[in-house]
C-alpha cells in the first residue's frame, strides 16, 4: 500500500486542525503512533511522497509545540479559558462565532452515533479502543504527546541529513555525467526548487517550535551533523536546515545584549 502513503499523508494534513478542535483526546492519543509510522515519508528515492510528508510536518507543528510542559499547549487543551483581548479558546482552536463548533460536531454526541463507532472494525480509523470516559486525562495526554514529539523531532532531523546527503550524491553524479540522463527538464526544476521551498518552510516551523530543551538538543545535532559531513552539492537545504536552526530563538544575555543561537 505504499502508493497510497502520500494521498494518506494529505488527508492527514487537512484533519489535523479539526480534530484538535473536535476532540484533542482523540487526535493526542494517536500522535506517537502517527509520527512514528510518518517518519517512513521521508523517501530520498520518493520526493512527492517526501513533499507530502514534509507539508504534514509543517501543518502539525504550527498547531501544536514540540515538547515542553502541559502549560504550554494552552490552545490544545479542552478546558475553556478568556484572553486579555477577550478570545475565548477551547478544544484546540479560537472560536470565532457562537456556538458553531458545539453545532457542527452536536450529531456525534447522540447515542446512535456511540453505537455506530462500537461496531465498527479494528482497521478503521474512527475505531477507538476506549469510550470517552475510559480516556486518560488529557494532561496526561499532552505529557505523553510531548515526549513523543520531543524524540520525534531528533528522528525527523536525522531522516533530513540522510535526505541532505543523497541529494547531495544524486546532484554529484548528474553534475559529472553526460549525455541525456545529467539533463535537467525545466519540470525537473521547478518540482526541485518547490521541495526547496516546502523543506525550507518545515524546517523553520519545526525549529520555531520547539521548547527551549529540545530546540538546545536540536541545534547541538545540526551542529554535529555539519561538522562531520560536506554538502557542497546540497548547498542550498543545507543553508536552509542553518537558518532554521539558527533564526528559531533570539536570547538575552546577561548584559541585555540580544543574540541568535547560532551554533557558529
Amino acid at each position: 500500500l505504499a502508493h497510497q502513503a502520500p494521498a494518506a499523508l494529505s488527508a492527514m494534513t487537512r484533519v489535523v486542525q479539526p480534530a484538535l478542535r473536535r476532540d484533542p483526546s482523540m487526535f493526542l492519543s494517536r500522535l506517537p503512533e502517527i509520527l512514528r509510522l510518518s517518519l517512513a515519508g521521508i523517501d530520498s528515492n520518493d520526493q512527492n511522497k517526501t513533499i507530502r510528508t514534509l507539508i504534514f510536518y509543517r501543518n502539525l507543528s504550527s498547531w501544536i509545540p514540540i515538547g515542553g510542559r502541559p502549560e504550554d499547549w494552552a490552545l490544545v487543551l479542552p478546558k475553556e479559558a478568556t484572553t486579555e483581548a477577550g478570545i475565548t479558546t477551547k478544544g484546540g482552536t479560537i472560536h470565532i462565532g457562537e456556538n458553531i463548533s458545539e453545532y457542527l460536531i452536536r450529531p456525534t454526541q447522540s447515542k446512535e452515533y456511540a453505537d455506530a463507532l462500537k461496531r465498527l472494525p479494528e482497521s478503521s480509523l474512527l475505531y477507538r479502543e476506549t469510550q470517552d470516559g475510559d480516556l486518560p486525562e488529557t494532561s496526561l495526554l499532552v505529557e505523553e504527546a510531548a515526549s513523543a514529539l520531543s524524540d520525534w523531532s531528533l528522528a525527523f532531523l536525522d531522516r533530513v541529513y540522510a535526505l541532505l546527503s543523497a541529494s547531495g550524491e544524486r546532484e554529484k553524479a548528474g553534475k559529472f555525467g553526460s549525455g541525456v540522463a545529467s539533463r535537467h527538464s525545466s519540470a525537473d526544476v521547478q518540482q526541485a526548487r518547490n521541495f526547496s521551498r516546502v523543506m525550507k518552510e518545515c524546517l523553520v516551523q519545526v525549529f520555531s517550535s520547539m521548547d527551549a530543551e529540545t530546540h538546545k538538543l536540536a541545534v547541538r545535532s545540526v551542529a554535529k551533523f555539519l561538522e562531520d559531513e560536506t554538502l557542497p552539492f546540497a548547498s542550498k537545504d543545507a543553508a536552509a536546515l542553518c537558518i532554521a536552526a539558527s533564526g528559531a530563538r533570539v536570547v538575552e544575555k546577561d548584559d541585555g545584549q540580544k543574540v541568535s543561537t547560532s551554533p557558529g
